[in-house]
């Protein structure tokens, strides 16, 4: 299964997403050292309080994600790791770049996982319908090759990660998409 569950560490990434530092806001290229870290800012954001790591948020609604993947386990994987998160809310799965692209009309997410290789409407073609309906939403493509980043930032993917990445790196770039 490509997303770990121990010995996580994001390291910074290279995607569209620059950071804007704001007073009380982790800029986005500083990683979470470790899940007390990560805990600290969940519960911070849950709260509104402005703890180490994290920031105020008072009264702001989750962060809302559709995840689209093919594989249903890679799918019910991804949403066991973010939905006991307080800052972040499943609104919806899909199987297929089609799908996406519907529930994303209807649901309106504000970040959008996508699986880069799906039979029929890949992630590439489903992010680019997407980005030109709805440029407000914010696409996480999903990699399993690296020679996959050009067609996906080519498509409008605001960012991008391999599939093998930790639980820690998945949420931080959530984070940042929706700043």
């Amino acid at each position: 299964m490509p997303w770990q569950t121990s010995g996580d560490y994001v390291t910074q990434w290279e995607s569209r997403v620059s950071a804007r530092p704001m007073e009380g806001v982790r800029r986005t290229s500083e990683p979470f050292q470790d899940w007390k870290e990560h805990d600290e800012w969940c519960a911070a954001v849950t709260t509104g309080s402005s703890g180490k790591g994290g920031y105020k948020q008072a009264g702001k609604e989750p962060i809302r994600v559709l995840i689209v993947d093919d594989d249903s386990d890679a799918r019910n994987a991804l949403a066991s790791i973010l939905r006991p998160h307080p800052s972040v809310l499943v609104v919806g799965t899909a199987e297929s770049g089609t799908e996406a692209l519907q529930l994303a009309q209807e649901l309106r997410p504000a970040v959008i996982l996508m699986d880069a290789q799906m039979p029929g409407m890949d992630g590439a073609e489903a992010t680019r319908r997407i980005k030109e309906q709805l440029p407000e939403i914010k696409v996480l493509c999903l990699l399993v090759h690296i020679r996959d980043i050009p067609t996906a930032l080519a498509a409008g993917a605001d960012a991008y990660m391999m599939k093998d990445a930790g639980r820690l790196e998945l949420c931080s770039k959530i984070r940042a998409l929706s700043c």
